[in-house]
């Protein structure tokens, strides 16, 4: 009978053991779109990019195995139902904290910008776009982003008569500049890396409008992830590690 309880017990302890020793890693899912450099994008068929980062060092300091998916952006925020999901690429909104909690922002002031032909708008003595250049004109932009959101909600104020043009992803729309829209509006960060690499484009800020943050979300209420999300990005900022993300990653999505 001993023999039997010290045998079970051995077996007990070899389950634990498999758990403690993380041999049964738990998995993180990383939802995203991939066409919103210098955050996400594509090269060499593998997705790259400053929030691939963040999430590879909050599986690794969390000791979980990541997965990354590249659904459309439109469906991320939907997509957030396990506790051991988070969404990248997004902008802090009050529509979308309805739906999904965030992490602080770990990138602030980002403007809207226009991306536009050579010489199609002109731009005010700031060097900026004013809104009155963008009215009734047909405006493309990613599907769900806050520029569509925005865009949409203005139709009949600041964007009046605007024709809203969604695209999945915001490189094709790029390709679509002159054809089945006039301009792209997106935030500064994608704008300027754009086209840095597209000869016969420019970007300027819209004027007028607030900036946005951007931050990692998870399902709401799971405050055990986020405080875990809170802690690292936190040190992330202090030690300036997501800016010099920023800047590796600008000069290396070339492939765009």
């Amino acid at each position: 009978m001993r023999k039997t309880l010290s045998a079970l017990l051995a077996i007990v302890f070899l389950i634990g053991g498999v758990f403690l020793c993380g041999c049964n890693q738990k998995t993180l899912y990383a939802y995203t779109e991939s066409g919103f450099p210098p955050f996400e994008y594509i090269q060499d068929s593998k997705i790259h990019g400053v929030d691939i980062e963040i999430a590879k060092t909050v599986a690794s300091e969390m000791n979980m195995r990541l997965v990354v998916k590249d659904i459309e952006f439109s469906s991320i925020a939907k997509g957030i139902k396990q506790d051991n999901a988070i969404g990248l690429g997004m902008s802090i909104s009050e529509e979308r904290a309805k739906k999904v909690d965030f992490s602080i922002p770990y990138v602030k002031d980002v403007f809207q910008y226009v991306i536009f032909e050579e010489g199609a708008l002109e731009t005010d003595q700031d060097d900026m776009v004013p809104i009155e250049e963008l009215r009734g004109k047909k405006l493309g932009v990613q599907k769900g982003s806050s520029a569509d959101t925005l865009i949409t909600k203005e139709k009949d104020g600041l964007f009046q008569d605007a024709k809203v043009r969604r695209y999945e992803n915001i490189l094709t729309a790029t390709q679509d500049i002159g054809h089945s829209n006039d301009y792209i509006v997106i935030d500064s960060l994608s704008a300027l890396q754009i086209t840095d690499n597209k000869v016969g484009l420019e970007a300027k800020r819209i004027k007028g409008l607030p900036s946005e943050s951007y931050g990692i979300a998870v399902k709401k209420g799971n405050t055990k992830l986020l405080t875990n999300i809170n802690n690292i990005v936190s040190r992330l900022i202090e030690e300036e590690q997501i800016q010099k993300w920023i800047e590796i990653h600008s000069t290396t999505s070339q492939d765009l």
